[in-house]
């Protein structure tokens, strides 16, 4: 995939590129996943591992998501959390994992409308169609956090002991319920 943009670039500069061959590399050139080296070790794959929770309003419920690891594993969190089902109105949703350290780890993701209860405003209800990133920290972290800040942020490898859970703290309840989905990259 690299190659081709390499050649689109120089032939859109009218410079003249000639890709290596297969001799020339570590191997054929192909369009497979993007991994990362260490320079003393191997290459890490990433996979994508996408968890759904729930809240229910009446009568009140919620249903986490959750992924177990097979072994201790990088994760990468995401920015934003789709809303499948429902709104998040202007409510929390939390993401939250074991750190290496064995310290439990929650991430607040804020429903991005304005207010708690969306109606019938089409602004508000588009906002509200996702959970965005907020902090994470050690302690409680929905609605009102407390605790240690941690500096995990979204799209950073960060180290994880042996599950990661969804939650949704509340979301927009003049809606029968809220669903909304993690997809997080685990790096093995």
């Amino acid at each position: 995939m690299w190659a081709r943009h390499v050649v689109w670039i120089a032939v859109s500069a009218g410079c003249s590129y000639h890709p290596p061959d297969a001799a020339e590399t570590d191997g054929p050139l192909s369009d497979g996943p993007l991994s990362d080296t260490a320079a003393d070790g191997p290459a890490s794959a990433c996979t994508a591992v996408t968890i759904e929770a729930s809240k229910a309003y009446d009568p009140s419920a919620t249903m986490d998501g959750t992924h177990v690891l097979a072994a201790p594993a990088d994760i990468v969190l995401p920015e934003i959390l789709p809303v499948t089902t429902g709104n998040a109105g202007n409510h929390c949703a939390e993401l939250r994992y074991t750190a290496a350290d064995n310290s439990l780890v929650r991430c607040r993701y804020r429903g991005g409308a304005d207010v708690s209860h969306v109606g019938k405003n089409p602004i508000q209800e588009a906002l509200g169609k996702r959970y965005v990133f907020d902090q994470c920290r050690l302690g409680a972290a929905c609605p009102s956090p407390n605790g240690t800040v941690v500096a995990t942020l979204p799209g950073q490898k960060t180290p994880a002991t042996n599950q990661f859970v969804l939650h949704i703290d509340n979301g927009d309840s003049d809606e029968d319920t809220t669903t909304a989905e993690a997809t997080v990259e685990v790096c093995e």
